[in-house]
């Protein structure tokens, strides 16, 4: 019981370690994202793969409700193991762009992905 205990502490402190310095760039958001992608190997890498999978999730979520020059249309059913594949694939093809913000990185590396039939 108290291993238990002592996982659960150390997962909530490696996550409000992620959260408090604030992830902002495609580069500093790449290694989390692979992780995400590769499948984690430690309790740090995993919360890492699961916070960057929640702000795949979360512009995901917007694709469609985006102006029409963001927008995109993921086929319906889409997960967000397949959101975060592509943006990791976009961030691998375009090193040039990593110093982006993330939104902006996953709503472009989607666009193209998933482009809304006009």
């Amino acid at each position: 019981m108290k291993a238990v205990a002592l996982a659960i502490s150390i997962m909530i402190a490696l996550l409000v370690q992620s959260f408090a310095q604030p992830i902002v760039s495609g580069k500093d958001i790449k290694a989390s994202c692979q992780s995400a992608v590769d499948g984690p190997k430690t309790e740090y890498e995993s919360a890492m793969a699961l916070h960057c999978m929640g702000v795949v999730r979360a512009i995901l979520l917007l694709g469609r409700r985006l102006e029409e020059r963001d927008a995109f249309c993921p086929p319906d059913g889409t997960h967000v193991t397949q959101a975060t594949n592509i943006f990791v694939k976009y961030l691998n093809d375009n090193p040039d762009k990593t110093q982006l913000d993330i939104e902006d990185l996953a709503i472009q590396a989607f666009r193209k992905a998933w482009p809304c039939k006009q």
